[in-house]
């Protein structure tokens, strides 16, 4: 629930752009046109569900890559294909879904070994708690519904929560 960094004009800069940038910049074969923001999101949950609704579906992509870090990917993983694989209507088992893979890039060098082990460890705490959470959901729209009624990020019911302590230790909060 930290707040975004601002340019100079006091704008936030958005992490798909930047990343984009960042991307066609250290891959000159990139070609921006191709890169597509996702802005909607706050978090791991809202990238999943907010590329797959914004871009994957409506643009009928057959193929989506997931790029992470290797501490961030089991719980990654575990979020993409669980809300990846949510039907639009329940029961449903003829909708086209994109495949998914997925690519860790090294952790090498990212932090200290006691914040890295702290931040692995929230990672799977936070995994488990959404597959739990999972449990719940049988179409995209329950999905949905949780996510915009119950998500901290998202609810706005819970808005007051922002920049409130979380369930985080100070340790893993260092980590991000």
């Amino acid at each position: 629930d930290k707040p975004p960094p601002l340019l100079d004009t006091g704008h936030p800069i958005l992490e798909s752009v930047a990343l984009g940038l960042d991307l066609a910049k250290r891959h000159p074969d990139v070609a921006l046109e191709h890169v597509l923001r996702e802005t909607a999101s706050y978090d791991t949950i809202g990238n999943a569900y907010y590329s797959l609704v914004i871009h994957a579906l409506p643009l009928r992509w057959k193929h989506v890559t997931v790029v992470t870090s290797e501490f961030h990917m089991p719980r990654s993983q575990a979020i993409f294909e669980q809300t990846w694989k949510l039907p639009i209507v329940a029961g449903s088992q003829h909708e086209e879904r994109p495949s998914l893979t997925f690519h860790a890039v090294s952790d090498e060098g990212l932090m200290a070994d006691d914040d890295y082990q702290a931040r692995c460890e929230r990672e799977m705490k936070s995994r488990d708690a959404f597959l739990e959470n999972a449990k719940a959901w049988e179409t995209l729209g329950d999905f949905s519904n949780w996510l915009h009624d119950t998500h901290r990020c998202y609810a706005v019911n819970r808005q007051d929560e922002y920049g409130k302590p979380t369930e985080a230790t100070a340790k893993e909060l260092k980590s991000y």
